[in-house]
């Protein structure tokens, strides 16, 4: 079990070897990558081209400030707030609580809001797919669901990809 937390950690952590110019596009991606296929299009649909440049533009530069400023004090404190992972842990082990108060109300939180969000997903990919093929809208949007849960199930465990590096390492 020792060894699972163990990978899991270098793995969400990045290993901490991985350099800025790899792992700054992954975390980029990791959280625009449904924006950016479904948002940024329609911006530029919406507004024009010129608008969804300059959008994505001050998306980057704002990311990148974040990068620059942000993130090494978020790090450097993380550490030393009980190595903490993700924001929720950070919060509840920087404010020394006892009762997991802000982890449980974080849970509910990230809870309603991806579900808010995955549904959102499902109704465009329904739209994109019905207007790009003229099928039905709500078949459309059913294929998609079934398609992101698929490619979900057929992932692999990050724990166990992350495993015999960790043993490897270990040796």
């Amino acid at each position: 079990m020792k060894l699972l937390a163990s990978a899991i950690v270098k793995f969400t952590c990045g290993l901490l070897m991985v350099g800025l110019l790899i792992f700054l596009p992954a975390g980029g991606f990791s959280y625009t990558g449904g924006w950016l296929l479904m948002g940024l299009p329609g911006v530029a649909y919406w507004c024009g081209l010129a608008d969804a440049f300059w959008t994505a533009f001050g998306l980057a530069v704002g990311t990148y400030f974040n990068w620059l400023v942000v993130s090494k004090r978020l790090r450097r404190y993380s550490v030393r707030a009980g190595n903490s992972i993700t924001l929720p842990e950070f919060f509840s082990n920087r404010f020394r609580e006892e009762k997991k108060t802000i982890l449980l109300l974080s849970a509910i939180f990230i809870l309603i809001f991806f579900t808010v969000y995955a549904a959102s997903c499902f109704v465009t990919c329904g739209k994109l797919f019905a207007t790009l093929f003229g099928a039905p809208y709500i078949a459309m949007m059913l294929l998609g669901a079934v398609f992101a849960f698929c490619a979900m199930a057929n992932s692999s465990d990050p724990a166990e990809d992350s495993a015999p590096a960790a043993e490897a390492a270990a040796e």
